[in-house]
């Protein structure tokens, strides 16, 4: 499922706090809320939610422990599977980190390392045979050789202009394209991002499916999820569709007062897929 060596590293499992490739403070933080959130948590809970490799959890909680942050409630023969709890001051850590923002999720990857992973999937891109081309759009009524003129345009992986007067089944044969693409070569993509230090959420679920859901991993490695860091996921190619209804607003990071948590936009959502406008005239 990793198509390059370049990829496959920058992917790989982290499996302590240096490997991250961001501030500890900002998974310590994380934790934080968690433990705020659920009150006594296990190592394996939070591995969970955050995404993070169960050492790189317990390599934390270590230090918590060791500057009275946390304390533990129930012990095992096995660090990882100690439970913790807040400690009165830890309580007042969380509550800070609260105030920063409420993000309770994945842990994010560097922007640097999703721009990267973005590029060398786009780069990488299957080419469309002509008659896979010819296949997503044979249920509609097209001029003859249509998809061999669409086709180069559809590979060039760049903008495609549709035009034409109302009705000439422009949104329908966008929609097919945007299938097609869904249809090929998977894509990983992090759940969220860091930028300036602030999260932002990239997974959208009802504009990203899983290609094979991480819980189908298997001891042979055949889903590609094996070495593969958690805070990616294996999705179809997204498609974002939008109408007349598109404001500049919406193309910008969105951002909630009350939780202060930021998602990404649409177009960033769409990232590796297809981002289709439909109806320009509407907006004029």
């Amino acid at each position: 499922m990793i198509s390059s060596d370049q990829l496959r590293i920058l992917l790989a499992q982290a499996t302590s706090v240096s490997q991250l490739g961001l501030p500890a403070s900002l998974a310590v933080d994380l934790i934080y809320r968690i433990l705020f959130a659920e009150g006594d948590v296990n190592v394996t809970r939070i591995a969970e939610i955050t995404h993070l490799f169960p050492q790189v959890v317990d390599e934390i909680m270590a230090d918590l422990q060791y500057d009275h942050m946390v304390e533990v409630v129930k012990a095992s023969a096995l660090r990882i599977s100690y439970t913790y709890r807040l400690t009165d001051e830890g309580a007042n850590r969380a509550r800070d980190a609260l105030e920063r923002t409420q993000y309770i999720g994945p842990f994010p990857v560097d922007i640097d390392a999703y721009r990267q992973a973005v590029l060398l999937q786009t780069a990488a891109h299957q080419k469309l045979a002509p008659t896979e081309v010819k296949q997503a759009l044979s249920h509609l009524t097209l001029p003859e050789n249509f998809h061999r003129r669409i086709g180069p345009a559809i590979n060039a992986n760049s903008s495609l202009f549709l035009y034409g007067p109302p009705g000439n089944g422009k949104t329908t044969v966008a929609y097919a394209i945007a299938q097609l693409l869904a249809g090929t070569d998977p894509i990983w993509l992090p759940y969220a991002v860091s930028i300036g230090g602030q999260i932002v959420q990239i997974y959208d679920p009802l504009v990203h499916q899983y290609f094979l859901p991480p819980e189908s991993e298997t001891p042979t490695g055949k889903t590609g999820y094996i070495g593969v860091d958690k805070r990616w996921g294996l999705f179809k190619r997204p498609a974002v569709m939008v109408g007349g209804e598109l404001t500049m607003e919406a193309l910008d990071l969105r951002f909630e007062p009350i939780t202060k948590i930021y998602e990404a936009p649409l177009q960033m959502k769409a990232n590796g897929g297809m981002f289709l406008i439909d109806d320009l005239a509407a907006n004029k």
